[in-house]
Parts: C-alpha cells; structure tokens; sequence
C-alpha cells in the first residue's frame, strides 16, 4: 500500500541557521540558469511543536496562503491513524484532521492514507475501511463532513482535486489478475469512475513489474503495487488541469483536462543521472520537482519546469523536504521540527 512507502521515508533533515529573519526581494538581476545549478539560501525558519519520536510522512502539502500540511509517523503498529496536521508560515499548528475519528476508520488495516487540498484550501483524504478506499473530506475545524467510497477495482494511491471537485486518481491492480497494472480515472463525487485514463507509458511500467524488474517492484512480490505509481504524485496546476507523475528516470509527466483529456506528455530530466522525482509540488505555470536522495546517493536537487515540459531552473540544495513552491521563486522546506524558506542566492 502507498502508507507503507510513504511512512518509511521519514524527514531527516540537520538544523539549517537562518540567513535572515526578513525575506529580501529576488535580486532584479536573477535569471533562470537551465544548464548550470543554482543554490538556495535559507532566509527564515519557523519552529512548530511535534510530539515525541514524530517525524513527518511524505509528501506535504502547501496551500495559497503559505499554510503546510503534512502526517506525523505515528508508530509502525498503527501507520494508518497519523493525522494531518495544518501549521501556519508562523509555526503554529491551527488544525488537526482525522480520519479516525469516524468508527469506520479505526481499528487493524483501517484509518487515513494519502491526502490532497482543493482550490479553497479544503482537505481531502483517501481512508480504508472494510467496505473499501473512501475520499474523506473535512472541514476547516478538522471534522468530517462527507465521506465517498470510490467504485475504483484497484488500489488507490495517490489523488487530486479539481475545481469542480470531481478527483484525479491513480493506482495499482487489486484484484485483477497483474497485480502490477496500472489505472488511472476521473471520479465524481458519488465515487463513481466517469472516465477512465491511459497513459502512453504504464503499459510499459506494467509489463515490467510483471517481470519482477526492481526498478518497479520487489522481485518475487504479488502485492499489489507499481513502483511507478505508489511513489509518483498528483499534482495541480493553474491551467485548472491536474499533473501525474510517475516515478520513473527521467520523470514522466502527464497533464489531464477536468474532461479526462491527455493535455501534456513529457519528461523531466534530472541533474544527476538514474535520479527519480520525490517530491513534486505546482505553482502558477510551472511545477518544481525534487529529487530523490537516497542512502547510497545522498545527492538530491530541484527541477522547475512548464506546464509544456519546458525547463526553467535547477537548484543543487536539498535544505529538507520540499512543500511549497511560489512567486519570486520561493520555497518553503519541512525539516525536522521546522519550516525553512529559502529562495535562489
């Protein structure tokens, strides 16, 4: 399942000291450099309180007005009740929501997983219960107010919203005989797939899990799963379109139309050969991806492209894991018990 993964890749991130505490304007002067690496400075951290042995699951989220939201590693023995927790570019923690705290979603192999925001800043998240994977929605107190039990017949991953609050969802096979396909479709707000998706490239990832390539699975695993698409991303953007994706070097990128239409197909390469995208996070017309480091190759990096593919910048500063993204090429990072933002130096 896609809690598994998420919850093993666990912020580990040293304290970074503040360049300053005011946020200086971009120089004038700054121009994207597309071949040659920029670095990122920090210029303000924010502390926010976690309970002891906390860490944050992958990957957070970031609203319009800058507020991060992000699951605690509750414990190995009950992943799937980690809240989500709100905290403000101030540090403060204004919101806590959970899935558990419907019956439904409590007890063994039950509780939250994966979770997206709308255009207004509305929580989403998908829940397992017996009956199946729900899309739980809550308010901005944190409490439920509907719960949509998709009709998907595979495994939900990852999700996302649009403006007319139908979802974007993608997984692996469940029951079907290649545990290892991929599916994608549009959701209405009954749960009901009203338009079913095909990417160019997933019939590709497919066969090779199939074949028990590690690239995309554990070799010799009949668990539902797809390297590709448990640990890719759905992404929103601007254009009222949403952005697939998938975990794949270089970085295979699809943009969907609220019709269901195939609207952008391209790659994303990495400034670091065989590097695969970790974090991806949208902002006007562009989408910044970070890159994953691992404990062989502890090298990571960002890419900001266009919404076309086009690349824009790159940056050779991992200063934690990456939330948001905005104008005057800002970051925001989730580090340890801290958010760090940092723009280009």
């Amino acid at each position: 399942m896609n809690t598994i993964r998420n919850l093993l890749m666990l912020v580990v991130a040293a304290p970074i000291v503040a360049l300053s505490q005011q946020p200086p304007d971009v120089p004038a002067s700054f121009s994207p450099e597309i071949n040659a690496a920029r670095t990122l400075g920090v210029f303000k951290t924010a502390t926010f309180k976690q309970l002891a042995g906390e860490s944050a699951v992958l990957p957070p989220a970031c609203d319009a007005k800058g507020n991060v939201y992000f699951r605690p590693y509750a414990s190995r023995k009950s992943p799937l009740r980690s809240p989500i927790y709100k905290v403000s570019p101030q540090g403060e923690r204004v919101a806590v929501y959970r899935a558990s705290a419907d019956s439904e979603f409590t007890g063994q192999f039950k509780g939250g997983e994966g979770f997206a925001l709308g255009k207004d800043g509305e929580v989403y998240q998908l829940a397992v219960s017996e009956k199946g994977t729900y899309i739980v929605q809550f308010d901005q107190n944190g409490a439920i107010t509907s719960k949509i039990r998709l009709q998907a017949g595979f495994s939900p991953y990852h999700f996302a919203v649009f403006d007319s609050g139908e979802f974007l969802v993608t997984g692996s096979g469940a029951d079907d005989p290649r545990p290892h396909a991929i599916y994608t479709g549009i959701f209405d707000r009954g749960g009901k797939m009203v338009k079913k998706i095909v990417f160019p490239g997933d019939e590709q990832h497919t066969q090779a899990a199939n074949r028990g390539d590690a690239e995309f699975t554990e070799p010799g695993n009949t668990i539902p799963g797809n390297y590709a698409v448990d640990r890719g991303a759905v992404v929103p953007a601007s254009d009222g379109n949403l952005y697939v994706v998938r975990w794949t070097t270089p970085a295979r990128v699809y943009g969907v139309s609220p019709a269901g239409e195939i609207v952008a197909d391209f790659e994303v390469i990495p400034p670091i050969d065989g590097k695969k995208p970790s974090i991806a996070v949208g902002h006007g017309s562009r989408l910044a991806i970070e890159w994953e480091a691992t404990q062989n190759d502890p090298r990571a990096g960002i890419t900001v492209v266009g919404l076309d593919g086009e690349p824009y910048a790159t940056y050779n500063e991992k200063l934690g894991v990456l939330a948001c993204y905005s104008d005057q090429e800002r970051f925001t990072f989730l580090g340890g018990k801290e958010l760090r933002f940092a723009q280009p130096r």
